[in-house]
């Protein structure tokens, strides 16, 4: 423009001509200037809505960032379907909207991957199968990791909660505390589970339903003598029917469940995302919702409820069984 104005002022024939010629081209220029501007506003705002999909598509991936592939993650969502059980009390229970710590653990993961759950009643028994089957593409139902199981082709994040096994017995009945043999006693307990593969000794276990709950239903009809099972299920039950049931043995048959969050093997990366929110679950709300679910296994552990030595030593998970336990898939 400074050119423009020293060629104008040099041409003292047609002066007012080359003013007007130049106000019109600086006028022309200003309008295009205009026009680019308006053009590379336009631009920026594709450019932000463009990064807004984008991140709304990471969102979608679990939080993870990125273009999320279904076909080999089960976390691109918005939703994911989670099986769970509903007669498990303390831990999952109830049909229309279960409770307990199995729904606690299941909110805290989806909501740190910012997930919706969707979730489905399934039985103890068919926690492989639907897995497998893609029914479900994860499983929070007291679901223990065993050698069996990851063998079945399902694997597991966690543990979040660790409890060895007991029975159950009515409340008044006494033959079985502490130090008491089973010679003769009936004891019920399901063949899906963990328990149902444990022989105690001098017990009848002829009687396998399909769920504890089927169990615990016989102890009532007094067509039982004990249920066996793990020991945080036994007093989830007790908590739930005060007066009728009482925990006895606890340890002195079977061995350590470590329940942890099923998913299909071959999902190695969705895995160690779950356990990164699991971790964290752990250390900021895992006491609090214990204390609130299993008010009896509290009391039982180490009859108080406050300092790091209690009932934590127990039941919750050391960070070492994680690394040991989960995510064998090799990718």
């Amino acid at each position: 423009m400074r050119t423009l104005g020293a060629r104008t002022t040099a041409a003292p024939r047609l002066p007012g001509a080359r003013r007007t010629g130049s106000r019109t081209t600086g006028a022309r220029r200003t309008g295009a200037r205009t026009a680019g501007a308006r053009v590379a506003g336009a631009r920026t705002a594709g450019v932000l809505l463009l990064l807004g999909a984008l991140g709304g598509l990471g969102a979608a991936c679990g939080g993870g960032g990125g273009k999320c592939d279904p076909a080999r993650s089960l976390l691109c969502g918005p939703t994911v379907s989670v099986g769970v059980v509903a007669d498990a009390p303390g831990l999952s229970w109830g049909a229309t909207n279960p409770a307990g710590l199995d729904i606690d653990v299941m909110k805290a993961v989806t909501t740190g991957l910012r997930l919706q759950p969707s979730t489905h009643i399934l039985d103890s028994r068919d926690r492989a199968a639907q897995l497998q089957d893609h029914t479900v593409s994860l499983v929070v139902a007291a679901y223990s990791i065993t050698p069996d199981r990851n063998a079945q082709k399902v694997d597991f994040a966690g543990p979040y909660a660790v409890s060895q096994q007991a029975l159950l017995v009515r409340a008044a009945d006494h033959s079985m505390d502490g130090g008491s043999t089973l010679n003769g006693k009936s004891v019920c307990t399901t063949e899906s589970t963990t328990g149902g593969r444990v022989k105690l000794p001098g017990a009848v276990m002829s009687t396998q339903p399909t769920s504890i709950a089927g169990c615990v239903a016989q102890l009532e009809q007094r067509r039982v003598d004990a249920v066996f099972t793990d020991t945080l299920v036994q007093y989830g039950y007790a908590q739930q029917f005060p007066g009728r049931y009482r925990v006895v043995q606890s340890g002195t048959w079977g061995q350590n469940q470590y329940y942890g969050i099923g998913l299909p093997m071959g999902h190695r990366a969705d895995c160690l995302k779950i356990n990164e929110q699991l971790r964290s679950y752990l250390r900021t709300q895992w006491r609090t919702d214990f204390l609130a679910t299993f008010p009896l296994a509290v009391q039982g552990a180490t009859g108080q409820t406050n300092g790091q030595g209690d009932f934590e030593s127990m039941y919750k998970p050391s960070d070492s069984l994680m690394t040991e336990l989960s995510c064998k898939s090799a990718k």
